[in-house]
């Protein structure tokens, strides 16, 4: 079907899609935009952990719009929005949906990632990120536990942790793993036409792409600048209709009294980021 139509030179969008559209005069001059109709108008979301509630906000400049309360025990732990749909994991591992235009409420709590090991270790999810390509949600996770660092097998009481990309069901939450790193630590995740895209956020600051269909990884670029330590206060997403991929980044160790989260562009290819602004003295852990 036709993304969008002209007539008249008005061009109105009829289904969601990349379309270019040419003018020509009478002179034979031409020229020609490409224009992107979405299904709804854009919204972004992220989940304010520290005061337990949800944000919309304004990605170009970071103002909030809204904020709606989640009074809910078990906090988020990472999220992503669909059009409409929060599709979230609680720090229990239960998946829920969240339905943004009616009610604002959770669904029942669905199994989610309760009882799944990575490696054998409990599963714990860090991002989710939906692929439009595909229409497929995925969601970064990791697990760890205090025994064998070197995996020698002897108990060294030390932290033991991996990370995992993998497709997640939205019937029920489930994780189905497609790429294991050890390597690296990664802190978010951004997929798209079949690319995994993280930054390794614990250790090295490398912006990483992964062929989610071979398991080859390609590094990308360095962040510039320490990227830091911090383990809550991550997530990625891009923005549709200008492109801009954008990155939360929690300043603080986890041990700190004072926790910020800082909202910044990225391109991929150089690492380069830009501040857009600092969202205060709370802990953003889902975009």
């Amino acid at each position: 079907p036709s993304v969008a139509t002209v007539e008249n030179g008005v061009v109105t969008g009829l289904t969601s899609g990349i379309v270019t559209v040419t003018a020509t005069d009478r002179q034979g001059h031409s020229a020609s935009c490409k224009i992107t109709v979405l299904e709804k108008e854009r919204e972004f979301w992220a989940f304010d952990d520290t005061n337990s509630q949800w944000m919309q906000f304004n990605p170009e400049t970071g103002s909030t719009i809204q904020t709606v309360a989640d009074s809910s025990e078990d906090k988020i732990a990472a999220a992503a929005y669909v059009n409409g749909i929060l599709y979230a994991y609680s720090d229990t591992g239960a998946f829920y949906t969240i339905d943004t235009e009616h009610g604002f409420s959770r669904s029942e709590a669905m199994t989610g990632v309760t009882g799944q090991n990575l490696y054998g270790f409990p599963m714990e999810m860090t991002d989710l990120s939906y692929d439009a390509s595909t229409g497929k949600l995925y969601g970064l996770a990791y697990g760890y536990t205090m025994d064998d660092w070197d995996f020698d097998g002897i108990p060294d009481e030390k932290w033991d942790i991996c990370w995992a990309i993998g497709e997640i069901d939205l019937t029920n939450g489930a994780f189905k793993t497609i790429h294991i790193t050890e390597e690296y630590a990664p802190g978010n995740l951004l997929v798209e036409n079949g690319y995994a895209y993280f930054i390794d956020t614990y250790v090295s600051g490398i912006v990483t792409r992964v062929d989610l269909n071979s398991g080859s990884t390609k590094q990308l670029a360095l962040i510039q600048g320490y990227w830091g330590m911090r383990a809550d206060g991550r997530s990625m997403f891009r923005d549709d209709l200008t492109g801009k991929v954008y990155v939360i980044r929690g300043t603080g160790s986890e041990y700190d009294a004072q926790l910020n989260s800082t909202l910044y562009t990225l391109q991929l290819s150089t690492g380069a980021v830009r501040e857009v602004c600092d969202f205060g003295s709370i802990n953003v852990n889902s975009m």
